[in-house]
């Protein structure tokens, strides 16, 4: 009997696609992506900052060159409309203490009434003096002033305004702020992202390990 060469060719062929099929799989990421023998962890990646701090690093971010013309105690340029970021919280009130610190105060809504309880007599007025004042037979200068109420007030907003450096932005923004949103154990709570409440009463979990931004961060100056 006569074979046709043709059906041994067709057996063939479908017999070496049988074989090309039975071995075909989908591929996976660990086809591609392998992580070394001898690494035992995924590391995270560190960040390292190479800053400029040259002069002009120390000028004045927001108020550069701005001045007071018109006397009325705040900067020209300044924009209360505008949020300036900084170390000062723009939505908070700060009052300056007797040492020269600012600290966040709640205002009573009492204006600032101050008197003076110190007088020195002068014969000319060296400014700021007052015809008589304190019983003085010429000019009266106040050295001295008691002062209650609301005194010596300022937004954190003016105070970003007015201090701010360039180099304090940057030191500002690469380790301060409040995150948008947590990746964390915890979805996305205020008393746990925000690092200004995570450590009262009730939030004892720290923002870092909360919102997975931990990672080492090193600066060089």
């Amino acid at each position: 009997m006569k074979k046709n060469p043709l059906i041994t060719i067709g057996l063939i062929i479908i017999l070496m696609l049988s074989i090309s099929f039975s071995e075909t799989k989908a591929q996976t990421m660990n086809d591609y992506c392998q992580i070394p023998p001898f690494v035992g962890f995924a590391v995270e990646p560190n960040i390292l900052f190479v800053i400029d701090v040259s002069g002009s690093m120390s000028w004045k971010a927001y108020s550069y060159n701005d001045t007071d013309t018109d006397g009325d105690g705040y900067l020209d340029n300044y924009n209360p409309n505008v949020s300036y970021e900084g170390y000062f919280n723009p939505s908070k009130i700060y009052k300056l203490d007797a040492n020269g610190i600012y600290e966040e105060t709640t205002p009573t809504g009492v204006p600032c009434t101050c008197t003076c309880i110190r007088w020195r007599c002068r014969n000319f007025n060296w400014g700021g003096c007052v015809w008589h004042g304190g019983g003085c037979s010429r000019w009266g200068c106040c050295i001295e002033e008691q002062c209650t109420g609301d005194c010596n007030l300022e937004s954190g907003n003016y105070l970003n305004y007015l201090n701010m450096a360039r180099i304090d932005l940057l030191r500002w923004a690469i380790t301060g702020g409040t995150p948008s949103s947590c990746t964390g154990s915890q979805t996305f709570n205020s008393g746990y992202c925000n690092p200004e409440l995570w450590d009262q009463p009730g939030n004892d979990v720290k923002v870092g390990n909360v919102c997975n931004n931990n990672l080492m961060l090193m600066v060089m100056e």
